[in-house]
């Protein structure tokens, strides 16, 4: 019983760890709301938010950019143009823009940023939205 219990408990804790959002991504930091709004208003930053089409229509960061996550892809001709840029990515909840971030890497960006708390912790934090 005991050894049924701690196997459960640490499968538990290894898949946690595997599917947690930050656990693939490897991005050059990750912003709070307040902190990301600054860092946009005074750098150039192109903003992507990678969850669906309707989600993004349903309210997005201002100047965001919709490229779902599963439609990144290696032949889209805007990821040749922002390859060198700083990137912001953000999804609902962390999941989706670590995936992101996992190919975005591959692709050879290297100028990948998160916002911390994602879509939901911009609302929450009473920023700026757009619909």
């Amino acid at each position: 019983m005991l050894k049924s219990k701690l196997f459960s408990t640490t499968l538990t804790l290894a898949l946690f760890t595997c599917l947690s959002p930050q656990s693939h991504a490897d991005f050059l930091a990750s912003w709070e709301p307040k902190e990301a709004q600054e860092k946009i208003q005074n750098q150039d930053f192109i903003i992507i938010d990678v969850r669906s089409p309707e989600e993004f229509a349903g309210g997005h960061l201002p100047n965001a950019i919709n490229l779902p996550h599963t439609d990144i892809q290696s032949d889209d001709p805007r990821l040749l143009n922002w390859k060198n840029q700083n990137v912001l990515l953000y999804c609902r909840s962390g999941r989706r823009a670590a995936m992101a971030e996992e190919t975005l890497s591959g692709l050879g960006f290297d100028h990948l940023y998160h916002l911390n708390g994602d879509f939901m912790g911009w609302e929450a934090a009473n920023m700026p939205i757009e619909k």
